[in-house]
Formats: C-alpha cells, sequence, structure tokens
C-alpha cells in the first residue's frame, strides 16, 4: 500500500485485498467518505490520513504491517449519497467478504471515532499477584506469577450489529480484534491469543458462506432449512440503525441460501418450499434461555421517518419486528412437518406449492419495499381474548415452554361463534387455544381470528378493512374439536 492511500476504482481489475468490517456508531456520520463530488478528487489526489476515523487510520495501519496494498472499507468503497450505489454494493457484499484474503474486524469498537487496537475494557477483576522462588534456583529473588480470570472470546459490541453479523459470515478468515483478545479464524480452526482452539471440518460451505453451494457437494435441504433458521435466530439478536436495512443487511446471507434453495423462492425471509414451518417463528418471551426477556418490538424510522413507526415486511414475517425471535426448529417439528397429514393449510393455487403470487428475492432491499401476499386455503375461526387470567387455566398444555412464562406472558382464547361439530359439540365461550401476542398489549377488544397451520399450532390475526388478514401472533390448539374435521369450511385466506 503506497504511503498516500488513493482510491481505486476496479473496474473489473481483480487482487488481493483485505476488508474491515466495524461498526460506525449510533448516528456517526464520518468526517471522510466518497461521496458524489469527492470521487474524482479520491481518485486522483488521493485520502488525507489525517482526516480519516481513527478505525480507518487503524485498518490501514494493520494492512501495511500484514503486506496488503489495497483494502476495502465501505465508506470509501460505497458513495454514501447515491441511492443506486448504495443498493448496487449493497447487493455484492457476499462477494466483497466472500473474496477478501482477510476480513478485519474491530470487534471491540462500537464507536469508529474511538479505534480499536487500544480499546481494550478492564477485567472485572483485576490480576493476582504471587511471589515465588523456583526449588534450586541459583538467584535469591522471587519472582512474580499473576493469575487472573479466563479471556473472554466475545468479540463485542460489533457482534450485536446486523451488517456486521453477515460481513463475519461471509468471511473466509478473519482476524478478530475482540472484546478482550485477539483471535484467528479460517476454515480449518479459530485460534485465540490465550491459546485455545476449535478445529472445523473444512469445505462445508453450510458453516463457512464464504464457500458457494456446488452440485458437487450434495446438501440435503432440510439441512439447509435447519442452518438458516439456526442463522436467523443468531440475526434476530442483533441490531441496526437504520431498520428499513433489515433485508440489505441479510442480503448476501440469503443470496448463498437461494443457490443451494435453487427450487424454492425467498418470501421476505422465509423460504417458499418450508413456508408452513416459516410461519410459526415466535418471541422468546415463553423461553427460558437467553435473551428470552426481551420482547418483540415495532421498528421506529430514522431520518425522514424519524420516531414514526414503520411497516418494513409483511406482518407474517419475521424481518417485520425487531427483537430475538425462536423458529419452529427441532425434533419435534420435524416429525410434524415430514408428515403431510400434520397441516391444515394449502396454497390456494395448488400448482405445486406457489404460496404467493407477488415476486421478492434477496436482491429486494430498498424501502419503501414491494407487497407480498400470501393466498392460502385455510379454516379460519373468530375467537376472543378470554377475561380469564392465564394463571389459573389448569389444564396441562400443548407448549413445551415455562409454565410460569407462559402464565405470564400467553393468554387464553375462547370461541365466539357456536363453532359446532357432526359430534354436536359446542365450543362456544370454551377456551380454544393458548396465544402468544408478537408484540406485547394487543387483542384485548379487538376481534381475533385463529387459523391452524398444523393440527397443533397456527397463527392468531386480525382481519383488515379490505378483507385480508395481519398476522398478531401465534396460538397452541387446546380444544382439538373446534379445529379438526373442518374440510368442508376451508375458505381462500390473504395475508399481507
Amino acid at each position: 500500500m503506497c504511503s498516500t492511500p488513493k482510491l481505486l476504482v476496479t473496474q473489473g481489475r481483480q487482487a488481493t485485498y483485505m476488508a474491515l468490517s466495524y461498526s460506525w456508531g449510533l448516528e456517526v456520520r464520518h468526517n471522510l467518505q466518497l461521496r458524489k463530488r469527492t470521487l474524482e478528487t479520491l481518485q486522483r489526489e488521493g485520502i488525507v490520513e489525517s482526516e480519516m476515523t481513527r478505525s480507518h487510520r487503524e485498518a490501514l495501519q494493520i494492512a501495511r504491517m500484514l503486506g496488503y496494498r489495497y483494502v476495502w472499507i465501505d465508506a470509501f468503497g460505497i458513495i454514501q449519497d447515491d441511492d443506486d450505489d448504495w443498493a448496487a454494493q449493497s447487493r455484492q457484499i457476499a462477494d466483497v467478504y466472500g473474496n477478501a484474503d482477510l476480513t478485519l474486524i474491530a470487534g471491540r469498537s462500537d464507536d469508529s471515532r474511538l479505534g480499536f487496537i487500544q480499546n481494550v475494557p478492564s477485567p472485572s477483576v483485576p490480576p493476582c499477584s504471587i511471589r515465588y522462588r523456583s526449588p534450586g534456583s541459583s538467584t535469591s529473588e522471587d519472582s512474580t506469577c499473576y493469575i487472573g480470570l479466563q479471556l473472554t472470546k466475545a468479540t463485542g459490541p460489533v457482534e450485536k450489529r446486523a451488517w456486521c453479523f453477515q460481513e463475519s459470515n461471509l468471511s473466509r478468515r478473519k482476524v478478530t480484534f475482540g472484546e478482550q483478545q485477539l483471535s484467528f479464524k479460517c476454515r480449518h480452526s479459530n485460534i485465540y491469543e490465550d491459546g485455545s482452539y476449535v478445529t472445523h471440518v473444512p469445505g462445508n460451505w453450510l458453516r463457512d458462506l464464504s464457500i458457494r453451494p456446488s452440485a458437487d457437494r450434495k446438501v440435503e435441504p432440510m439441512d439447509v432449512l435447519k442452518r438458516w433458521y439456526e442463522l436467523t435466530m443468531q440475526y434476530s439478536l442483533t441490531e441496526v440503525y437504520d431498520p428499513t436495512d433489515n433485508f440489505a443487511t441479510l442480503c448476501g446471507v440469503a443470496k448463498r441460501f437461494q443457490e443451494a434453495l435453487q427450487d424454492s423462492r425467498y418470501l421476505a425471509g422465509i423460504w417458499e418450499c418450508d413456508l408452513l414451518r416459516g410461519l410459526l417463528w415466535r418471541s422468546r418471551r415463553l423461553y427460558l434461555g437467553p435473551n428470552s426477556r426481551q420482547p418483540l418490538r415495532r421498528p421506529l424510522g430514522v431520518k425522514q421517518l424519524q420516531g414514526q413507526a414503520i411497516e418494513r415486511a409483511p406482518s407474517w414475517s419475521w424481518l417485520a419486528l425487531e427483537g430475538p425471535i425462536i423458529q419452529a426448529t427441532g425434533k419435534h417439528y420435524e416429525k410434524v412437518f415430514s408428515n403431510e397429514a400434520n397441516l391444515r393449510c394449502r396454497p390456494l393455487h395448488n400448482d405445486g406449492g406457489t404460496w404467493s403470487p407477488d415476486t421478492w428475492d434477496p436482491d429486494v432491499i430498498v424501502y419503501p419495499f414491494p407487497q407480498c401476499r400470501l393466498n392460502i386455503t385455510g379454516f379460519i375461526l373468530e375467537v376472543r381474548r378470554s377475561s380469564i387470567p392465564t394463571a389459573s387455566y389448569g389444564r396441562k398444555h400443548r407448549w413445551n415452554y415455562s409454565a410460569a412464562r407462559i402464565k405470564e406472558h400467553a393468554v387464553l382464547l375462547e370461541a365466539v361463534s357456536d363453532a359446532k361439530q357432526s359430534t354436536g359439540d359446542h365450543f362456544s365461550g370454551s377456551i380454544v387455544a393458548i396465544g402468544l401476542f408478537d408484540v406485547e398489549d394487543q387483542g384485548s377488544s379487538m376481534a381475533l381470528y385463529a387459523m391452524c397451520l398444523t393440527y397443533e399450532e397456527g397463527l392468531m390475526l386480525e382481519k383488515t378493512e379490505d378483507g385480508y388478514y395481519r398476522r398478531l401472533g401465534v396460538f397452541s390448539v387446546e380444544e382439538d374439536g373446534v379445529f379438526s374435521g373442518v374440510s368442508s369450511d376451508m375458505r381462500s385466506v390473504t395475508l399481507i
């Protein structure tokens, strides 16, 4: 790399380069970045390093030490005031990071103005010094041994950034300036500064998204989908400054999976070949694991949409909300979805599994997003939120979650109409399901509808003025009779 860095427009030329993955910082705008008016100047006259953000300067410093002549940094690789260039380059992120010889991850810094090399937090408990003298030592002086807590392997604040999540997963070789130590990760192993390491099985693209899926490496579709659900649950823990970037920050990862699931369409974060399972995502509020106390929330806009609640995805998509989710994964769901007899709805136009008449793919990343409707043939039951407290419900429920969390967050649903089966059973006013709203404090007075996706679970919906339905949450069936044997009552439903 030359002493005075310059912007290079590659125009198809290829070379070995390093990429930087970092957090800009909340509402941080770099003093020096690529803009329409600076494009020619940065190419011709070069970049004044002293005017660069500290994280950018430190990345150049490391690149020089490692012998890299070229570095890709988003602030200079994307024209920041050109929406078309932003969209075009964002769609190439999988290749930008997947083709980089090395990705430098500034994991420990959440503000690019502060840098990341020296930004190391102090341990919660300082090291303890112990004086000792080796037996048989020729010197009479004592030595000192320092004992402290094990260094964490956590990446740091960058781990919670949606853009960085994608960049890290798409990179084949990484040096991470982590929360307390350095680490190096490649396709073979992870090596940490404290001497610990983890080895990998090389060539598995499901674990290394920088590798493109290929026809000669056969992978079962269900294995691909399992990995997708695993990654989306991790992704849901991340944050992004502009919530309308939600599809852009997942674009590169989705493209890798699209290459593997060639016969399936990507519908706003869900794969059409596994649509019903994909629709059964839910908040972690009933779950006892990490992040389960964090509720889902509606995204609020920034910039021109400052503070406004925005609709950034169809209501049925997990990308519509912010916060940690759980997907319908595990052996139980594998058993449920392996048998079509367990399913309770189908595509309206049964032409081989096309659930939506609309077009959507991973390259849809520019807000406002197009409409994506799901046309379904299913059974809908009008229900209401029961006034009976969930805590007083004595029956054993199907959901395999903490009983205490169910009492705290779930609601009881009762049938509104006199639902009657051939057996003559009446269900009006009885508890027919247990529901979990995606966003809390909903459904106290609104008309609710329940649509089964499987024999045991389904979606809570609300009806719009134009006859469409919006997702409100999920439910677990408590009264089988009211949802079974109703093939004659199946009707067309459009989810938006």
